[in-house]
């Protein structure tokens, strides 16, 4: 066999090397010397000498072999006019590309000019009002601090809404709020600065009100708003109660326009009857949660049911609302608070108090457990004396104090047992003012602290202080001792004098004294680390526990 010696380093392949035919060899391999084959390539690529790298012969047999597809492509393009080819390799050369704008940077630098870094703090600065004004100038953005702050007020927009009882202390947002009202109000001649964001109002002598939504307003429901205002209603269960009972009244004469659902239009028809009640005296915790209920049991009624039967459902479930969490939610907090009663004890308990009332009348008469209450109250309408008629009634010794007696009975006492309006997220207890005082000694003095409570009237809001929210009275009540008998009629209903008519009351002319304002406050915020124990229908629970419950309560579909 002759030896075989490459001519030329030649790396092409033909196409057909895998083919039996024998003449399938390399390209400028032959068995004697000087006898090369034509492989079609053309004259330039294939004199060209290249290094026997088998990586780099395969790349060169894509390339360059004209049956390739990229050769084929090449070749097909080749037909075309020549200064589109032109055109077309400039156009795709983004060496060259880079070359022209590396020389237009060329031609537009400034040997003078400095970089950032070279530059001081002030001239940095000079250079950025420069940039802003030339795009200000060039119509761009006219205030780009607007652009760069507009994420940062996206989430602040994100927030929630503050309510409209807060806002007061803005005129824009108050002269909103005030055209936004169901009912015409006197604004207080004398409001209280560091309370200037809620609403204070003054006490309407004839409790009427203009009404500017006639016609929307169900007479229940107006009847229901004044009663609240004059306080002939009080008391957070006392208040829910009626509100549902209205509610239901409301949802039986209601019907549906042409053109809408029940579902969808009654919702906002309820609003509007929350909206006067809430006009009339701003709503309790547990009033918020009825009134949530209520909109999501109308929100989950078919479309499909028909309006009669949809009304009596939702009558049906606020009745079973009014049954299960506050009438059974009340006999088993009792039943949980005869457990902590013991012979002897000494119970003290803050102005009046449904839950506390019905609690110790049940461990006096049915558990017949010997114990004595001491009732304390404070102006400026003696709530705790109907607790001591109630009591005192059913024989029960009692103690009645004011609150600023309370340090000199504190010795004596066990426990301590009261109410709540509200029992908030933070483990805090909102309640009639006062509450704080009696719960932070009592702290002081050792003594266990328990609050009756229903779940209905746990809040997801936070609150730290008495003074973001709060309700805010008749400061005249501050002043007006003809308070009636609580023994004969419930304290609730203050004997009020006409403006025009004389009193020989001390600071009747308050108004007329520019330096002196009142203030009279309803509500009042205890922090948990004061509160020993929750009684609730769920068992009893630290206050820290609102969470917790709250999550419960919305899986099983309670709230």
């Amino acid at each position: 066999m002759s030896n075989i010696t490459p001519n030329k380093k030649t790396v092409d392949f033909e196409p057909s090397v895998n083919s039996p035919d024998k003449s399938s060899k390399l390209v400028g391999w032959t068995d004697e010397p000087g006898n090369e084959e034509d492989n079609s390539l053309s004259t330039k690529y294939k004199n060209q000498d290249y290094g026997y790298d088998s990586l780099s012969a395969s790349f060169e047999e894509r390339m360059f072999n004209d049956k390739s597809p990229i050769m084929t492509r090449k070749i097909s393009n080749s037909s075309k006019p020549s200064e589109t080819t032109e055109e077309a390799k400039e156009n795709s050369n983004p060496q060259k590309e880079k070359n022209a704008k590396k020389q237009q940077q060329k031609q537009n630098f400034n040997p003078e000019k400095k970089s950032q870094k070279q530059m001081t703090r002030a001239e940095r600065r000079a250079l950025q009002e420069k940039q802003r004004a030339a795009k200000a100038a060039a119509g761009g953005n006219k205030n780009p601090s607007k652009k760069q702050n507009s994420t940062s007020q996206e989430s602040i927009n994100q927030v929630k809404p503050v309510p409209a009882q807060m806002r007061y202390d803005d005129p824009k947002k108050r002269n909103k709020a005030e055209k936004n009202k169901t009912i015409n109000r006197t604004p207080a001649q004398k409001p209280v600065a560091l309370f200037a964001h809620l609403t204070q109002y003054e006490k309407e002598n004839d409790i009427l009100a203009e009404l500017k939504a006639q016609g929307i307003i169900h007479p229940a429901v107006i009847i229901l708003g004044l009663q609240f205002s004059e306080f002939i209603i009080d008391g957070g269960n006392a208040r829910c109660i009626a509100m549902l009972n209205a509610f239901k009244k409301v949802i039986s004469d209601y019907k549906t326009p042409i053109g809408t659902s029940l579902s969808r239009h009654l919702t906002s028809h309820i609003s509007k009857q929350v909206e006067f009640l809430s006009n009339c005296r701003t709503l309790c915790g547990s009033m918020k949660t009825a009134i949530r209920y209520v909109k999501t049991e109308i929100s989950k009624l078919s479309i499909d049911l028909p309006d009669e039967d949809a009304k009596s459902l939702l009558c049906e479930l606020i009745d079973n609302f009014i049954r299960d969490r506050i009438y059974l939610a009340d006999k088993i907090i009792i039943t949980n608070g005869l457990k902590k009663i013991k012979e002897n004890d000494v119970i003290l308990t803050y102005s009046y108090s449904t839950i506390v009332s019905d609690l110790l009348l049940e461990a006096h008469q049915k558990e017949k457990i010997n114990f004595s209450v001491v009732v304390v109250d404070s102006k400026p309408r003696y709530e705790g004396k109907l607790m001591l008629k109630k009591l005192v009634d059913a024989g029960i010794k009692c103690t009645y104090i004011l609150l600023n007696g309370l340090s000199f009975m504190l010795h004596s006492v066990t426990k301590v047992i009261i109410g709540a309006s509200s029992l908030l997220s933070n483990g805090a207890v909102m309640s009639r003012v006062g509450t704080a005082v009696v719960n932070m000694m009592a702290y002081d003095f050792k003594i266990p602290v328990m609050v009756c409570c229903e779940t209905y009237k746990f809040s997801e809001n936070v609150r730290l202080d008495s003074f973001v929210w709060n309700e805010i009275g008749d400061p005249d009540e501050l002043i007006n001792n003809n308070i009636i008998n609580p023994l004969i009629q419930p304290p609730f209903i203050a004997s009020r004098m006409p403006k025009d008519k004389p009193s020989d009351e001390i600071l009747s002319d308050w108004r007329d004294i520019q330096q002196l304002k009142l203030l009279n406050l309803h509500y009042d915020v205890t922090p948990s680390k004061y509160i020993t124990m929750v009684i609730t229908e769920m068992g009893m629970i630290p206050s820290t526990s609102v969470p917790v419950v709250l999550r419960e309560v919305t899986g099983m579909g309670m709230a």
